[in-house]
């Protein structure tokens, strides 16, 4: 997953790796897990678990589809409204980045952008993060024209966070607005361009933002090319994970339970606390 989408630099705490043959039940429903998944974790502001986003994976690591070669969409489970996956801290002056997906805030990361970096997993929950006076980048995908429905939530995401007293500004993977109308995301930027084009997209459209050129993937290690998504018990596997003894654990996401029946050990060692 990582080679398919170029990302190079570390990997957060907040990703992990769900191996074959997890079974997630949640309000009665169970989705198996096939061939492995992504699992992303989302907290609200003091830290706590809200919300998890699952994407399943191939075995070789590229995004599942369906037979017709259609996506497999995302399963979100729990209250994601106000509940973001942290994907790097920064302190309290270093601006705030938001981005949609899991994929484009890791890309925007590589580009060595001091802050802190979150995924929302929505535009519209982009409204719901609750801070104020600081200075917000949302890295926006470009859908190809400012009159389709994704723009004009991320222009009332930047509105109402405006409201609250923040600065605000939207980036985009894209030189020109104006005839622009191929669908692109940053992380399609990276993987065509490098993360030269998106430190200079950035720099570009953020004058004096801070970036740290250490991070380029020129001066990247070439053994960060096999660091795997650590799996849920927080160790190293390969990508088709470790297998344990069968357990049952439970994980409170507000007031609905989401069970696991799995062969994989305790939930609650990922419980993010700060």
């Amino acid at each position: 997953f990582r080679k398919e989408r170029g990302i190079q630099g570390n990997l957060p705490e907040s990703l992990r790796y769900v191996p074959t043959g997890t079974k997630f039940i949640y309000n009665g429903n169970s989705t198996p897990i096939k061939t492995g998944a992504l699992l992303s974790l989302a907290i609200d502001k003091e830290g706590s678990v809200k919300a998890i986003q699952l994407t399943q994976l191939t075995q070789d690591g590229k995004k599942a589809v369906h037979g017709d070669g259609s996506k497999l969409p995302k399963r979100t489970y729990g209250v994601q409204k106000g509940s973001f996956v942290e994907l790097q801290k920064g302190d309290a002056q270093d601006p705030i980045v938001i981005a949609e997906g899991v994929e484009t805030a890791l890309s925007v990361k590589e580009s060595g952008i001091k802050g802190t970096i979150l995924c929302s997993l929505g535009t519209a929950n982009m409204a719901n993060l609750d801070v104020k006076d600081r200075e917000v980048i949302i890295a926006a995908d470009w859908d190809g024209s400012r009159d389709v429905p994704s723009w004009k939530t991320t222009e009332r995401a930047q509105a109402s966070l405006q409201e609250k007293g923040n600065d605000v500004r939207i980036i985009l993977p894209i030189k020109e607005v104006e005839n622009s109308t191929k669908k692109l995301d940053f992380n399609d930027l990276l993987r065509t361009g490098g993360i030269g084009s998106i430190q200079s997209l950035i720099q570009r459209q953020v004058p004096g933002v801070e970036l740290s050129a250490s991070t380029s993937r020129e001066n990247q290690s070439e053994t960060n090319n096999d660091q795997r998504l650590p799996t849920l018990s927080g160790n190293q596997a390969s990508a088709h994970g470790d297998q344990h003894g069968p357990s049952t654990k439970r994980i409170h996401l507000q007031d609905e339970p989401l069970e696991k029946d799995s062969k994989v050990p305790d939930w609650e060692a990922l419980r993010k606390t700060d």
